[in-house]
């Protein structure tokens, strides 16, 4: 009688917790709705005229980053560590996120579901085990990216998301997401079957040509464009090769023209072209 009267208690308590989670689902598509049909007001429409990028794009594409950037806005939990969250935060985060993949459909990164704001780089120590050896050493951190959160560090944003630097944390970390989509950060984002093959013959080709100079210290010629943190792994790899193409098209296609295409038929945008 114990164990039966615990069974039906938990299977209580389990739907109990399915009933608040399709409720608080449906209040937040009831809240999406709502917003979408308001549309962006005008603060946070002169937070995008501050956005090189958006005043390229066609009334089209205008019309749909906005319509992403509320879906981003109200479908993500916006979190300041010492710091209160801003519509200027929201929008200048939202329109990067939903810009990297505005001629794509794959959502609205349904897998993050909150975005950790800091106000100052962050120092982390890191511990590694090398060869038996427990190695510690002092991390840097502008921006940080797991498969359901994001920590961004606002003192960067603002400082590159308002102008076409070469860097763009934002970006980078949400190119790890977008490399997340498959399972795991490989340097290998969603792409149908038959192009992962040139993918890796292309892109990762790059990258161990990288790797290599990084190992002998050799950053010539082409490969400054890219610099040192990109040989780290093939996630960063791919994170950084996303800022480029979008920051520094034409001296990506210049440079790389073969990486330039991959990215182009996987972001299905032509930013060289859109920039001039």
């Amino acid at each position: 009688m114990y164990y039966l009267s615990l069974i039906v208690f938990i299977g209580f308590i389990g739907i109990i917790v399915v009933f608040f989670d399709a409720l608080i689902e449906f209040l937040q598509k009831l809240k999406i709705k709502h917003s979408l049909k308001k549309g962006l007001n005008q603060e946070a429409k002169s937070i995008l005229f501050q956005i090189p990028y958006y005043q390229k794009l066609s009334p089209q594409e205008k019309e749909k980053i906005e319509k992403s950037i509320i879906i981003f806005i109200n479908s993500k939990d916006f979190i300041g560590k010492n710091i209160p969250v801003t519509i200027e935060m929201k929008v200048t985060i939202a329109f990067w996120a939903c810009f990297i993949i505005l001629h794509l459909n794959m959502g609205c990164y349904e897998n993050v579901k909150t975005i950790y704001i800091y106000p100052h780089t962050l120092f982390l120590q890191d511990k590694r085990a090398n060869e038996g050896i427990v190695q510690e050493q002092d991390l840097i951190i502008s921006g940080q990216a797991t498969q359901d959160s994001i920590v961004l560090v606002w003192d960067e944003v603002k400082k590159e998301a308002f102008s076409l630097s070469k860097e763009n944390v934002i970006i980078h970390e949400f190119a790890h997401e977008i490399d997340y989509l498959d399972g795991v950060a490989n340097g290998i984002p969603p792409l149908p079957k038959n192009k992962i093959k040139e993918w890796v013959k292309v892109v990762l080709r790059e990258y161990d040509k990288l790797k290599a100079r990084e190992i002998a210290n050799r950053y010539i010629d082409k490969f400054k464009l890219l610099g040192s943190y990109a040989a780290t792994n093939e996630a960063e790899f791919f994170a950084i090769l996303s800022e480029r193409f979008f920051l520094r098209p034409c001296s990506l296609k210049n440079r790389f023209p073969s990486l330039y295409k991959e990215l182009q038929e996987f972001y299905n945008i032509d930013p060289c072209q859109v920039l001039k």
